[in-house]
């Protein structure tokens, strides 16, 4: 098969551009696969995420229009992300123009027939919605991938999709497939537009090697440095009752993002400059999970949790909030990991102390997390995107 995953970018950070990497080199084994990026800020770097030769990489900035006209739109798309004016059925002409211009939908179309691809993977909301509206005029298979929960995609304030219902509503039932993370996600994005999705989970970016849990008084997150999503300002209240009564007990906080000098003026007032580590991103994160005791998800709204995963593969137990993501994860609460409800300080710093005191349920969490990772392992995925691809 020829296949094109068109999206943003996949040399910028992030578990989008992580998993992308991961499936692309995994089906370029036996398929040829191209990758085009659709945000020209972003140069081909390789190493980032350790893409092969054999993935094609084209940036093409296909959907560029003058600057008058990019202000224009961008203007009236933020007026009616904030208000949702224009997401009813009379507007469904203009909101088509407004987020998918003629100009930019005919060079996406030409782009796409003259490559002549089998399969055209939309990654994300935006890619998804824009391969819905090309369909009809494309000759290749589309399919439709979520990286988040329906939830965040669909209902969260100016993020994602949010207050383009009647575009989705129109456009999405037109993809041949439509992709998700999880099961919730299919209940929910078949009650909200009669679409029957597939359920494929985001695999291991490495193989797993499990640790100690025993030796280190090490807290770890690994997140984008985004506090509303990744929910770091209630990771750090939570991690501030905990040294209180666990003082020798540090945390690390791996990963880059845009809100981190407001994390570290978070961490200076709350007087814990000397056990918080701010740690930039890096090739060998394998190495922080493998000196961790304990992985925490403080996320707001996760669509699946690569971290939680990469922890678990190192035997990390985990403990995470209770959304989406986590609770397909962890699919066993307490034994494979532990879930409080999402956005309870005190409970988090209930089940986090709980594991600070029992070497014995963190070895045990550790055990059953690790078995439980099996179900995550590249070569699994990639039978099931096969199965979606190649189906008539």
């Amino acid at each position: 098969m020829k296949i094109c995953i068109v999206t943003k970018s996949i040399f910028n950070l992030g578990g989008v551009q992580r998993v992308v990497s991961v499936i692309a080199n995994q089906l370029s084994e036996k398929h040829e696969v191209h990758i085009l990026c659709t945000n020209p800020k972003y140069k081909i770097d390789r190493d980032r995420y350790g893409l092969k030769e054999s993935v094609n990489i084209e940036i093409n900035k296909v959907h560029t229009l003058n600057e008058s006209a990019v202000f224009f739109y961008r203007l009236i798309r933020k007026f009616n992300k904030i208000t949702g004016i224009f997401n009813k059925k009379c507007f469904a002409g203009l909101m088509l123009k407004i987020y998918y211009p003629q100009k930019v939908r005919n060079r996406f179309k030409e782009y796409f027939n003259e490559k002549n691809f089998d399969v055209i993977i939309g990654a994300e909301g935006e890619n998804s919605l824009l391969l819905g509206v090309l369909a009809s005029e494309l000759s290749a298979k589309v399919v439709g991938w979520q990286h988040s929960s329906t939830q965040a995609y669909f209902n969260t304030p100016n993020r994602y999709l949010y207050n383009q219902d009647i575009l989705c509503e129109k456009f999405l039932k037109e993809l041949d497939d439509y992709v998700v993370l999880t099961s919730v996600d299919k209940e929910q994005i078949k009650k909200k537009f009669s679409i029957d999705a597939v359920t494929i989970y985001n695999p291991l970016s490495f193989n797993p090697r499990r640790g100690s849990v025993e030796n280190n008084k090490t807290l770890l997150t690994v997140a984008r440095l985004d506090i509303q999503t990744k929910g770091l300002d209630l990771l750090l209240k939570a991690y501030k009752e905990i040294h209180t009564k666990y003082p020798l007990w540090n945390l690390k906080i791996v990963g880059d993002g845009p809100d981190k000098k407001k994390l570290e003026y978070m961490i200076e007032d709350f007087g814990l400059n000397n056990f918080v580590q701010l740690i930039p991103h890096t090739d060998s994160i394998i190495d922080h999970y493998l000196d961790a005791s304990i992985f925490i998800s403080s996320s707001r709204w996760e669509g699946f949790g690569l971290a939680i995963t990469e922890a678990m593969a190192c035997g990390v137990p985990v403990v995470a909030f209770e959304n989406t993501g986590p609770k397909e994860i962890i699919n066993q609460n307490g034994k494979n990991g532990i879930l409080v409800p999402s956005g309870n300080i005190s409970k988090l710093v209930e089940a986090v102390i709980g594991l600070i005191n029992s070497i014995e349920q963190r070895r045990s969490i550790s055990e059953e997390g690790y078995k439980r990772i099996e179900d995550f392992n590249i070569e699994e995925i990639e039978k099931q995107w096969i199965k979606v691809l190649s189906r008539g």
